[in-house]
């Protein structure tokens, strides 16, 4: 088998996994979540998952950042696009909004259970790509001149709040937001 196969047999494998552990956290919660349940659900031999998370931590932490990565990937598309500076940060809440909602219920468990060292990691990671585009408007004089990492830095505090304070909430809309 070449490496492209292997490498394409690797990631669908993983993502049918993160697609399992991602049902059995909503359908039974974090406490019920083994390795032998994802291992049942994704149709594969526990020793398998092994073969690709080193424990049940690294699966959780390796599935919320196979959630957020369409996100990350997103913002990261419309940095070099031609679309105004305050369009794409339009554009990346209602993105980062849809994905939300499609993962409402493991959201909710990931809130409670991934490490600061993680949540750190994938907010410096947003912010980035947020002062990229913070730095575009400056330059184009649609936004003021000011630290356009702050601004990042609040744009993405803020989406992450609106985010948890949906977690509170039973249904809101997109637009409302």
């Amino acid at each position: 088998m070449t490496e492209e196969k292997k490498a394409a047999l690797e990631a669908l494998m993983k993502e049918s996994i993160h697609k399992a552990a991602i049902q059995v956290l909503i359908e039974e919660g974090l406490n019920a979540l083994t390795m032998a349940k994802v291992a049942a659900k994704a149709k594969v031999a526990k020793g398998t998952l092994y073969n690709y998370f080193k424990d049940k931590k690294e699966l959780i932490q390796k599935t919320h950042d196979a959630i957020s990565e369409p996100v990350h990937k997103f913002m990261e598309s419309l940095v070099d696009s031609a679309i105004n500076p305050a369009k794409k940060l339009e554009q990346i809440v209602h993105r980062a909004l849809e994905c939300f909602e499609e993962y409402r219920e493991a959201f909710l468990v990931f809130s409670q259970i991934i490490t600061r060292e993680n949540d750190l990691r994938q907010k410096r990671r947003a912010t980035k790509e947020i002062e990229k585009i913070i730095t575009q408007g400056i330059t184009q004089k649609i936004f003021r001149d000011f630290s356009a990492k702050r601004v990042a830095e609040i744009f993405i505090n803020a989406l992450i709040g609106l985010m948890e304070g949906r977690l509170e909430e039973k249904q809101s809309s997109i637009e409302e937001d």
